[in-house]
């Protein structure tokens, strides 16, 4: 009697033990499923119905892995399998559940193996609908490893493909390149058309970039104008120059950014893997030198990196570095070369240039700094302090020299005429200064003229509208229509050294000379030939009616030599003038050495 009410009560309360389970799992709004040992499903909560669109009842008694995945089965399987080795053992599965109008929905599955407890006798699995929270994961992720503008790779995944590249190849002795692409002159889209402008060219030039490749290759956008491709298992080092080649073709076609019709142009650096090419960073570093090299060579054009250019890259970095502390400590100095009435030889105005004298180095060339300094926007600073220097040392002069009222010229970069405010920075110098601005003549290179087109003509005519002169600096270098002189608000032609050192060497090249300076007269400009250095070639020109500078009369010289100068009355080029600028040179040098001494 007492066996059988044990039964009994046993029983009852079993079932009031399930009946609580299922009333708990019923109202769950996650989905609960029982599985037997072969996946089959006995039972499943209505929830289903909800997140997956089936009615209870078609899911009973088929297995579960008819609603999962097939990419995913596999997986599902052997962690189904596992947990059946584990009494009350818990697996965590994601798979992709199908849902009855065929799409899928990504779910995170707890399996809990409760076989073994006589209450519940299945494997419970408690799944919940987490495709939204995939979805910000995926997105997140994304962004993480892609350009935000252009959707390519950025330069984390760029890295991670490269290295990924390498570790293979090393095991198959197989070949890749990167080629590194830094477009050319695209600050200019961007101060001259707005940055909106400057995005749709990017986003053009990606989508084109691609299209250069094939589907095995990557391409990546590393932010601002710079770009990267890996091309992956090359079959000969001969590859990546053609595919360099290609590109540089399929951009000599103009590119639709927007609705504005573009041109654009790269400069390209590859690097080719070896057997012991191990760092991806230093085999991104390679091609980056080499693009550096490319752009040295006058853009649009590629380099293959080779190990010489190392030892280039280091110099160039030292330099760039020490630039950087010149112009904080003061390290950079003004001379002036004067510019002379070549008939009656008097001076006429000078010639402010910037000068580099490293302590340990000693003087720098200007043409190893002065195009580093473009480069790295360097240039900008050193403009604006040369032109405040050479303003103030020329005004200070007026006291010294009334009668002298010397005109001034200073050079001015592309980098300078690009600057929004350019006009209004050079008027502020002037009025900080007190110099007139129909004294100051600012130069500009005929290829930058011709390059920048009618952005630039904008600005020198806000530059003339301020009193300033304009010059055409390096006049005949450009090689192109001479056209532009008659469309370019220009005051002054300064002819390239070139055509005055060959007016010696014959009739035919005093001709074109004597034509240059024609042809300047009779557009109401004055004319300057620069690089004079012989009697003759002085000679030349004396009958033309021009202005000229060049070593025949001075090199050039510091603000103390050169305001001894002007305190003489003599011709600059004889021997008496030569002699004091040697003095006052001397003189000046000897009184730095002093001031160096005494500071040690």
């Amino acid at each position: 009697m007492n066996l059988a009410e044990d039964l009994r009560r046993s029983t009852d309360n079993l079932k009031s033990s399930e009946a609580r389970f299922r009333s708990l799992i019923q109202n769950s709004s996650d989905v609960i499923t029982l599985l037997d040992e072969q996946g089959r499903i006995s039972y499943i909560t209505p929830a289903v119905e909800k997140l997956l669109g089936y009615e209870t009842g078609k899911l009973l008694n088929t297995t579960l892995w008819r609603v999962i995945h097939s990419d995913d089965l596999n997986t599902a399987n052997a962690t189904f399998q596992l947990l059946l080795k584990a009494d009350f053992g818990q697996e965590l599965l994601g798979a992709r559940w199908k849902h009855s109008d065929g799409s899928y929905r990504y779910m995170e599955t707890i399996l809990s193996n409760q076989l073994a407890d006589p209450h519940v006798r299945a494997v419970v699995l408690n799944t919940r609908d987490v495709t939204a929270q995939k979805a910000a994961e995926d997105k997140l992720r994304h962004q993480a490893h892609h350009d935000p503008l252009s959707g390519l790779s950025n330069r984390t995944l760029f890295k991670d493909r490269v290295a990924a590249s390498l570790g293979r190849h090393r095991d198959d002795r197989g070949s890749l390149a990167v080629l590194f692409l830094d477009l050319d002159d695209f600050k200019h889209v961007n101060d001259s058309l707005g940055h909106a402008a400057g995005d749709s060219l990017l986003l053009a030039v990606a989508g084109r970039l691609q299209k250069c490749v094939g589907p095995s290759d990557t391409v990546a956008r590393f932010g601002g104008d710079e770009f990267a491709i890996l091309l992956d298992s090359i079959p000969d080092e001969a590859y990546p120059t053609a595919v360099a080649e290609r590109i540089l073709g399929a951009f000599r076609l103009p590119l639709l950014a927007g609705d504005i019709e573009m041109t654009a142009a790269f400069s390209i650096g590859i690097a080719i893997s070896t057997p012991k090419s191990l760092d991806p960073e230093e085999f991104l570093r390679n091609a980056d030198v080499a693009m550096y090299r490319a752009k040295g060579r006058g853009k649009r054009t590629y380099e293959v990196f080779e190990v010489s250019m190392h030892a280039a890259a280091l110099e160039r970095l030292e330099t760039e570095n020490d630039l950087r502390v010149a112009i904080e400590r003061d390290q950079l100095k003004v001379e002036y070369q004067p510019i002379v009435w070549i008939e009656s030889e008097q001076v006429y105005g000078v010639e402010a240039l910037v000068r580099w004298h490293h302590p340990t180095k000693g003087r720098v060339e200007p043409d190893r700094f002065i195009p580093l300094a473009e480069e790295t926007g360097m240039i900008a600073s050193i403009g604006a302090w040369v032109l405040e220097q050479a303003c103030r040392e020329v005004r200070a002069w007026d006291d010294l020299f009334p009668d002298r009222r010397l005109r001034l010229g200073v050079n001015l970069s592309v980098r300078q005429l690009q600057r929004r405010n350019i006009v209004n920075e050079i008027r502020q110098i002037l009025k900080r200064t007190g110099l007139a601005p129909d004294r100051l003549t600012l130069e500009i290179t005929e290829s930058a003229v011709i390059r920048e087109g009618e952005e630039t003509a904008a600005v020198l005519q806000r530059l003339r509208a301020a009193g300033m002169k304009v010059a055409i600096d390096d006049f005949g270098t450009g090689y192109s229509s001479l056209s532009y002189l008659a469309r370019f608000p220009i005051d002054v032609i300064k002819i390239d050294k070139a055509f005055v050192r060959a007016s010696g060497r014959g009739a035919k090249n005093s001709a074109l000379l004597r034509a240059i300076v024609g042809l300047g007269h009779s557009l109401g400009v004055e004319i300057v030939a620069e690089g004079i250095e012989t009697r003759e070639q002085a000679k030349i020109l004396e009958s033309l009616g021009c202005r000229g500078q060049g070593y025949y009369y001075s090199k050039s010289v510091s603000g103390e030599v050169m305001a001894g100068l002007l305190g003489r009355t003599s011709p600059l080029h004889d021997g008496a003038a030569e002699s004091d600028r040697e003095a006052a040179e001397e003189a000046v040098m000897l009184e730095l050495l002093e001031g160096s001494t005494g500071q040690a």
